[in-house]
């Protein structure tokens, strides 16, 4: 069943117009079709009671948590093509709280707003296919020079040159802080001035293994240990 996300408001559901357009166009709904509708943490069954215009009725069901123990933060620099996109979508489905573009030195972009558009939409359906009690919010590119982390925050910087002495699981296994921040570089790493100073702001350099992977990769194998950890 599918879920959407947005308010109900004098006794009303109050849907985005695209969401309207896909129930119409893409689900070809009809009077009496159902769907799960999240509305701050209250879980809702809507069902079409009215096409035109389009008009629920409502009632309030159980909502499940389907959010991980901790909040993820998952800073990544920006790939090319589809591998963006997949890596996206997948860090939403293992349970990512926030995605920040990264620019490092040898990835500098600009993400045009069609772009923040179609990464938002990514979002949106990701977390709605997975049952997710939130929408993941995608924040604007960061430099490195700007990161900063919070007193409550565990960082966690993956290094292809590390050693497999830090291990990404053995970092993770006695954490106490609330959040987590996940850092993933480009495509051919990070430049060494720029591995001194996320060290000198309390990131932890750990080891993905004895592979080179790819920051798509990277990221699925990160968010996927997390989820098993934390679920």
């Amino acid at each position: 069943m599918f879920r959407f996300f947005g308010k109900i408001e004098n006794n009303q559901v109050r849907l985005s117009d695209k969401d309207i357009r896909k129930i119409k166009t893409v689900l070809r709904g009809k009077i009496g079709d159902s769907f799960q509708f999240l509305s701050n943490d209250d879980l809702y069954l809507i069902k079409i009671s009215k096409l035109e215009p389009l008009s629920f009725t409502f009632e309030k069901i159980e909502n499940g948590n389907h959010e991980l123990k901790k909040k993820i933060t998952l800073y990544l620099a920006p790939i090319k093509g589809d591998h963006l996109d997949f890596a996206i979508q997948k860090s939403v489905e293992l349970g990512v709280n926030e995605i920040v573009f990264l620019n490092t030195k040898r990835v500098v972009r600009n993400i045009e707003e069609n772009r923040l558009t179609r990464y938002e939409k990514i979002i949106y359906d990701a977390a709605s296919q997975s049952k997710r009690n939130i929408v993941p919010v995608l924040k604007k590119i960061v430099c490195v020079k700007d990161l900063k982390l919070a007193p409550d925050t565990y960082g966690i910087f993956c290094y292809e040159k590390e050693d497999g002495s830090k291990n990404l699981i053995k970092n993770l296994s006695n954490i106490k802080e609330k959040n987590i921040a996940v850092l993933i570089g480009p495509e051919g790493g990070f430049e060494k001035d720029e591995v001194d100073l996320i060290n000198s702001l309390g990131f932890n350099s750990v080891s993905l293994g004895n592979r080179i992977l790819r920051a798509d990769t990277s990221a699925l194998y990160i968010m996927s240990i997390l989820s098993t950890i934390y679920n």
